[in-house]
């Protein structure tokens, strides 16, 4: 059987309550609604705000979820580090980077499993958020209808690959410090070197708002200022 790793990065600002409560939330939801056997590996990422309390209940299977690893780090190093901390350890066949806010649509890990094994495509994701569109596809699957998109820009709330196709690639930048646009330089990297970025088209939503005045201070820099350190990166490759 095709196996499956679900990788996330906890991290909620000492005070940010409401993001440990989502995550309880987050898991029975990924839980009900992935549509495929997977194991879930959490990295608490030196969390300000404690989730000793939600620990018990998000790292008991249930559902979908057959096994789960949770490592804890006492300082926090960033989401990319972390990440890069758990791919090392992945030797299943599809790896999924979810965010511990997001709830996907019913049945999208066998449908983004799908469309990452297709030729042309290096990663399916799931959109959160309305983003430019340039191209759908609809294909006639025999166990359920399959229709996505080539999204002009896509975040890194949900993304899903197939491990061996990835290869060298599959690890996300950490030059860009804790905040350091990780998944901008990942999606733009395989872009370039291994194919196509897609999304299906069930949207998800977040269930929870990152209120820390550090991190909404920092975003509304890079809005203001794009982060050219990606950008040269990526044309240096």
């Amino acid at each position: 059987m095709t196996k499956v790793s679900i990788c996330c990065s906890l991290y909620a600002w000492e005070g940010d309550t409401d993001r440990v409560d989502k995550t309880v939330e987050w898991y029975t939801a990924l839980t009900e609604m992935a549509g495929y056997k997977f194991r879930l590996l959490l990295v608490n990422d030196g969390c300000g705000e404690s989730f000793k309390e939600i620990v018990p209940y998000i790292t008991t299977p249930r559902g979908w979820c057959t096994d789960v690893e949770y490592f804890e780090s006492e300082e926090r190093l960033g989401k990319a580090v972390q990440l890069n901390r758990l791919l090392a350890s992945c030797t299943d066949d599809y790896i999924v980077v979810m965010d511990n806010d997001v709830i996907a649509p019913r049945k999208w890990l066998p449908m983004c499993m799908y469309i990452a094994s297709l030729p042309d495509i290096a990663v399916c994701g799931v959109l959160v958020e309305d983003l430019p569109i340039l191209k759908h596809f609809r294909i006639d699957h025999p166990e359920f209808p399959i229709s996505f998109l080539v999204p002009g820009m896509m975040g890194g709330a949900c993304l899903v690959w197939k491990r061996e196709k990835l290869g060298v690639e599959n690890y996300f930048w950490t030059g860009g410090g804790v905040y350091g646009h990780e998944d901008a330089e990942f999606l733009q990297r395989i872009t370039k070197r291994v194919g196509t970025v897609a999304a299906i088209t069930g949207k998800g939503y977040c269930i929870a708002e990152n209120n820390s005045e550090e991190y909404q201070k920092w975003k509304t820099e890079r809005v203001q200022n794009p982060d050219d350190t990606v950008k040269s990166r990526i044309l240096g490759l």
